[in-house]
C-alpha cells in the first residue's frame, strides 16, 4: 500500500490506495508535485526557479521583507 497525499479542488486528504492505483492517478494528472526543498535537497525551489526565470532577486528581497515584517 501506498500513503498519497492528494490536493483536489482546495481540500487536502491522506489516503492508502495500491501502487497500482497511485499509477492511475499519475498516469491521469495534469501534473504532479513533490515538496522536497530543505528535505531532500538543500536548495529551496522557490530560489531556484526564480533564479531560472531571470527573478532570482527580486524573490530573494521579497523573502527579506516578509522575514523582517514576521518578527
Amino acid at each position: 500500500m501506498l500513503l498519497l497525499r492528494i490536493c483536489a479542488k482546495h481540500t487536502r486528504y491522506l489516503t492508502t490506495m495500491t501502487i497500482q492505483q497511485a499509477k492511475q492517478v499519475w498516469q491521469k494528472a495534469d501534473a504532479v508535485c513533490f515538496d522536497v526543498d530543505s528535505t531532500v535537497i538543500m536548495d529551496e525551489g522557490i530560489d531556484e526557479l526564480a533564479a531560472f526565470c531571470g527573478r532570482g532577486k527580486e524573490v530573494s528581497e521579497w523573502w527579506v521583507l516578509m522575514i523582517v515584517s514576521v518578527r
